[in-house]
């Protein structure tokens, strides 16, 4: 517990809480897709949801919540330029409820996801890219 009390004068600590949010930011890269909170992330790496929230900010300059959302809606992003439904694209980027999934990625993008695939179709991943 004493390794993660931050001193305000020591470097340790400094690159202790840039660990702790790259370790988290690790983390959500690669469950983005998994029920995330600031609670089951602090949980697993076994520290207060507070202080992660407060050195993730810090460290990061982006909210820890907001980081989560701009993970999936880049997921989003690329999965919409597949055929695959939106109820499965919504599934696969931790969104429980196809509302939230709609609700989220008109916040970030300024279109629905339906609007975002008709603008971008025929942009799969590596079209127009010579083998």
């Amino acid at each position: 517990l004493l390794d993660y009390i931050p001193y305000q004068d020591s470097g340790e600590s400094v690159r202790s809480c840039e660990d702790i949010s790259r370790r988290a930011k690790s983390y959500i890269d690669q469950n983005y897709q998994r029920e995330l909170s600031l609670d089951i992330l602090s949980a697993d790496l076994g520290i207060s949801a507070k202080y992660l929230s407060r050195i993730f900010k810090q460290s990061m300059g982006i909210n820890l919540s907001d980081y989560l959302t701009y993970v999936r809606v880049e997921k989003i992003k690329k999965l919409l330029k597949t055929n695959m439904s939106m109820e499965k694209i919504a599934g696969q980027t931790g969104f429980n409820n196809r509302t939230t999934f709609t609700r989220v990625f008109k916040k970030l993008e300024g279109v629905t996801p339906g609007e975002y695939r008709l603008l971008h179709r025929g942009q799969e991943e590596g079209a127009g890219k010579p083998p």
